[in-house]
Order: structure tokens, then sequence, then C-alpha cells
């Protein structure tokens, strides 16, 4: 959101007289952008709206602000950081009383854990909401069973899972709200099929059918319902057939023959999918016999339908033909029954009236008994009513002359579709006819490309033992590249173990204590660059070093160089396995070289239980080297990065060439960190 947007949302609530009324209006604002899915602009809204919320202190405010920003974490994916908003929330969401907060705060918990995979926490939570609904709304447990059902399915743990769903079944059947009770029966089926239980997904099946044709469903525009929330395309065709078999035959079994169409239905639908409409329409006679059978005309209707979509595919054009004429047939039977309906309604209205002016007469002649009116008047007033009653009755006639006339119409419009229907049959079959000619050109074009192709094959088999013959040269010549690579690396080694050597003879012969300091400080430099080029002779790979055991040999050899009192220093390391190349092994090794020494040489004075804690960790963004010691730390005042010590002026200059993050401070000890960003360097 720009600032200017920011500014005019400001404006907008300068009218607003209190801190409690802008956070509640902000929040609003906020919940409305998490409707649609901007998430930004909910941060936003609450982010404008907190300090108001803050200043009011209310519990209620500062927890729904909280629970919305832990609510875009979750659908941000960032889980961790959902659960610690929600545990700054908790103890205001407490205080709040307020059942809808709570509800919000235990449920969204529980989902964390249950994306973080931590099953009990999540358990512990939805069972507090469970608690939490018995005192105020029980029939929302309903959910929280279903939730957790859910879960126990995703783990096959399907008998706990069904123990769960009946929980909430008891709940939703006897109230009957179609949305909930409907996806309870979608997930519980599906967790039928999974563990592979036929009788008790016919049930359900049968349930959910009848339950969506109270709705008033025309179902036979949508055959397999689309109804369970079932992936069937994640199991092979064959198990799928012979599950819905085992449900069709206990449907049948169980007395709901009507039913059981619905799961023929379901095995055709997987052999279209397949491209098997051969297979497919066995199941669609099938139906087709038990409907002719029935004279359900409507249910016929609808699989004569899919008889001839699938027809079609087969390229069965005869019988693709007869099938249209059946369906005209059927669409014109289907019309006069609705015909019929509306005409026995008009009847019946008239009926109604005419009853209903024959009470009008009786009474009248009733009250004319009773006044002892004269008898002409009685009998003028009757044929008053009587025309009145023909009237209704010619205006009843004229009605239906209309129902009849617009009737033709629809029967001419009927017989349009279908010759448009023979027309379109027609230019389908001159289209075959132009594909099978097309057909053959593509088959004589195949059989010439095969031909080309066989030609390709034999001239590639030749550039292949070519190319044999050239990989054989290269595979001796690598073969001796790294034999000169493995020679070059033990040269190094060995010159840099003889300057080591060198520098240590010479240690021997000075006097001067500072000077046979730096002497071995440079030794111990040399040892840690001679180490690197140690560990890639001997090794098979040359792409890098394992840091696990070059860090070891390296702290080994300062503790022998520096002789600390045995037992006096504690070493603790926490090294993940890491191969990295030389270029980065030689500074970080002459960074852990100079403050593994400082740590020995200047940290223990006096303290017989020194501990020095070195750790290498690795992350996705960057690789982190920590240094800690528990001695006397820093001394107090000093600045390191712009002390005129020589071994942090080398920590200083690797770390530039690693492009790398120092820190360093006290921490009960000395503590130096080194964040390698993994960017520039792998």
């Amino acid at each position: 959101m720009t600032s200017a947007a920011a500014h005019q949302t400001d404006d907008k609530f300068v009218f607003l007289k209190s801190d409690r009324e802008k956070a509640d209006s902000l929040f609003q604002l906020a919940l409305e952008q998490f409707k649609r899915g901007k998430f930004d602009s909910t941060e936003f809204f609450l982010e404008k709206g907190y300090p108001f919320a803050a200043k009011t202190g209310d519990d209620l405010l500062i927890a729904n602000y909280l629970i919305q920003k832990a609510y875009v974490s979750f659908f941000k994916q960032e889980y961790e950081n959902g659960l610690s908003l929600l545990r700054i929330a908790s103890p205001h969401a407490a205080k709040s009383n307020s059942y809808e907060l709570n509800y919000k705060h235990l449920y969204l918990k529980g989902r964390l854990f249950e994306n973080l995979h931590q099953t009990d926490s999540a358990l512990h939570s939805y069972h507090q909401l469970e608690a939490l609904n018995n005192r105020e709304n029980p029939y929302k447990n309903w959910s929280v069973y279903y939730l957790i059902a859910c879960m126990y399915k995703k783990v096959d743990a399907y008998e706990e899972s069904e123990q769960y769903f009946l929980d909430a079944y008891r709940i939703t059947k006897p109230v009957g709200i179609r949305m909930d009770h409907g996806s309870l029966l979608s997930e519980f089926a599906d967790m039928y099929f999974r563990w592979g239980k036929p009788e008790q997904f016919a049930g359900l099946l049968s349930e959910r059918a009848e339950m969506m044709q109270s709705s008033k469903r025309d179902f036979s525009k949508d055959p397999v319902h689309s109804m369970l929330f079932i992936d069937w395309k994640t199991q092979p065709l064959d198990h799928k057939v012979a599950f819905m078999k085992a449900v069709e035959v206990e449907l049948r079994n169980s007395g709901h023959r009507e039913k059981a169409l619905l799961a023929n239905n379901y095995i055709a639908n997987f052999y279209e999918e397949a491209q098997q409409p051969d297979s497919a329409l066995v199941y669609i006679r099938k139906n087709q016999k038990f409907l002719e059978e029935d004279t359900d005309i409507v249910q016929l209707y609808s699989n004569t339908l899919i008889a001839y979509r699938l027809l079609k595919q087969t390229d069965s054009t005869q019988a693709a033909i007869r099938e249209a004429d059946r369906l005209f047939t059927l669409k014109d039977s289907i019309i006069q029954i609705q015909h019929r309906e509306n005409l026995l309604d008009l009847q019946a209205k008239y009926e109604t009236e005419k009853k209903d002016q024959d009470i009008l007469v009786l009474g009248a002649q009733n009250e004319l008994s009773a006044l002892r009116l004269a008898e002409a008047k009685a009998i003028r007033e009757a044929l008053t009513r009587e025309n009145l009653l023909k009237d209704s009755v010619v205006n009843s006639s004229r009605q239906y002359n209309r129902l009849l006339a617009s009737e033709n119409q629809l029967k001419s419009s009927q017989l349009l579709n279908e010759l448009a229907l023979k027309e379109a049959l027609s230019r389908e079959n001159h289209l075959k006819e132009i594909q099978l000619a097309k057909e053959r050109k593509i088959r004589m074009q195949l059989i010439i490309g095969a031909s080309l192709l066989l030609l390709s094959g034999m001239l590639i088999l030749v550039l292949y033992r070519q190319q044999s013959a050239k990989k054989l040269i290269i595979k001796k010549q690598a073969d001796h590249l790294e034999v000169l690579i493995r020679e070059i690396h033990h040269r190094v080694k060995n010159n840099l173990q003889v300057i080591s050597s060198l520098l240590d003879l010479q240690s021997l012969w000075i006097k001067d204590s500072q000077a046979s300091e730096a002497i071995k400080e440079s030794r111990n430099r040399v040892f840690s660059m001679a180490l690197i080029h140690q560990n890639l002779y001997k090794k098979e790979n040359f792409i890098g070093i394992e840091m696990n055991d070059y860090i070891d040999k390296l702290v080994q050899n300062l503790f022998q160089s520096y002789k600390p009192q045995e037992n006096s220093v504690v070493l603790e390391t926490d090294i993940d396995p890491l191969l990295l190349d030389v270029e980065m092994v030689i500074p970080i090794g002459l960074v852990l070289n100079e403050l593994i020494s400082n740590s020995l040489k200047y940290a223990f004075k006096g303290n017989d239980h020194g501990k020095l804690q070195i750790a290498l960790k690795n992350s996705e963004s960057e690789i982190l080297l920590k240094v800690k010691d528990n001695g006397v730390g820093f001394p107090f005042g000093m600045n390191v990065f712009t002390s005129d010590s020589f071994g942090y002026k080398l920590v200083k200059a690797f770390a530039k060439k690693l492009k790398a993050k120092l820190e360093v401070f006290n921490d009960n000890g000395a503590c130096t960190l080194l964040h390698i960003q993994k960017m520039s360097h792998m």
C-alpha cells in the first residue's frame, strides 16, 4: 500500500473519537482484506490499528490483533511464527472471556501444530476446543471431531478416524444442516474407500444420495454426482472398479436397487476416463435394462445420453444415431408427462374453484331460507352466480387453449432441433471421411519416416562407436590428470610441512619469548594449510574438504602446541557434515587457528574448569562459525575491530575475503561469530 493511500486511510479515521473505535474499525478493514486473500493489506491495517489497541489495554482488542496476525502466518505457511503469536495472545484471549475469540485461538493452534506434524500438541488443542464447545456451543464439536478424524485418516489410523467420524455423525445427523452433514459424509466415505470397506461406503453413498434428492436437485444431469471428495485418479483402475462393484452388490442386497445404478455410473465413468468406452457401455446398458423395466423415463433419458456419448467415442456411428433417435422419443415422452401434469394441476384448480362456488351457492340458499326471502329472488341470485361460474370455466378453457398452442410451438422447435442434429451427424460423417484420408496420408509419411529413421540409426551407430573410442582416450587423460593433481597436493603438503618444521626448529634457537611465540603462531598457521592439502591428496574427492575431520585434526595440533594442563580445558564441538572447497576452507582454517590459539593462550589463566566450544552450522542461507570460551573474555573497553592485534587483523581480513559478517562480544567469556553467506561462496 502506497504512502498516499495510507495517508487517505488515516484521514478516514480522524472523525472517530476513541482509540477503541479506531482500533475496531482498522481491524475490521483488516478482516475484509483477509477474506479477499490480500495478506499484505491485512497486515498493513493490523499494524495501523495495534497502537490504538495498545493504548486502550483492552485484552479483547490485543488478542484479536495477535490472532488475526497468526491467521495470516498460517495462510503464508509460516507455522512457527503463527504459534509464537498465539502464545503471546493466549493470556489476553483468556482474560477477554470471548467465546468466539477463544474458539479461533484454539482452532488455529490445533491447525498449526497439525501442519507442523506435532500430532500430540494438535490433539491437546482440539480437546481444549472440545471442552470450550461443551460449555458454550456443543453442536460445533462436530467440526472438532471432523478435524481429528481427518488427521488420523492422513496417517492411515482408520479405526481411530472412524470413531471420531461417528462422533461427528451423531451430532450432524439429527440437526440435518446440509453443508455440515454433507461435508462430513464426503470425508467419512473417503475414509472407508481408503480403508477398503465397501459395505460401510455403500451406506454413506445411499444416505448422501437421499439427502441430495430431498434438495430437489436434478440428478439426471449429473449421473456420477461428483458428490464425494475422493481423489479417484490416484487409485489404479482395477482397484476402483473392484471397490465400486462391491458397493453395487451391497446396495442391491440391502434392497436399494435404484442406488445400485449410481455405483454402475461410477464404474462407467472410471472406464470412460481410462478411454475404455466399450467397457463403460456394459454398465450403462445394465442400468438401461433396469430402468426400462422400472419405467423411469427421466433416469432412462440420462443413461441413454451417456450411452450416446460413449458410442460416439467408439466411432459406432449407426448405433449412436439409434441412441439419438431414442433420446428424441424419450424427450417427447418427458414433455408429454410434464404437459399431463400441468393439465391435471389446472383441472384440480378448476374443481377447487367450482367447489368453492358450490359452497357459496349453498350458503346463499341457507341464508335465503333463514331469512325467508322470496323464491324468485333466490333463483335470480343463483342464476347470477351460475353465470359467473360459467365465465370462470370459459376463462379456464381459454388458458388451456393457450397452453396447447404453446405445446405445439415447443414441438415445432423440437422438430427443428432434430433436423439440426441430423445435419450435424451428416457433417460429422463427412469430417470422418476426411479424417480417414488424412490418416492414410500420415501412414505413408510414417513409412517414409521409418525408413529415414533406420538410416539415421545406422549413422548414429557409426558415430557412437567413434565417440566411444574418444571417451577411452579422454578417460586415460583424466586418470593421468588425477595422478598429477594428487602429486601436486602431496608436494604442496610436504613443502608446507618442511616450512612448519623449519619454523619449529627456529623457535628453539630464539631467546626472545615474544619472537618465539610469533614463530609458533606462524607454524600453526602453516600447519592449518598443510592439513588441507593432506586431506586432498589422501581422498578420492578433489572437490572439497570434509570439515568435521579437518577441524578435529586442527584442534588436536593446537592443543599439542599450547599444551594446556590435563583436563583443565574441556572441548565441545558441534560440526555439521559439510564438504567445502579449498578457497573457503583456507580462510576458515586460519580464522579457527587464530581464535582457538587466543583462547588457549589468554582465556584460561588460573581457571581449572575451562570450556572451549567450536561450532560450524549449516542453514539454508548461511554457514555459521562459532568459537566461544568461558574464560576472562575481552578486556573492558577493548574494540576488537580497531585493535592493533595481528591475530584479529588476520581474522578481519579473512572475514572480508569470505564476505562474511563478523561478530565479537563477551558472553560469560569471549565469543566470536562468523556469518558466511552462501550466495557469494557456494
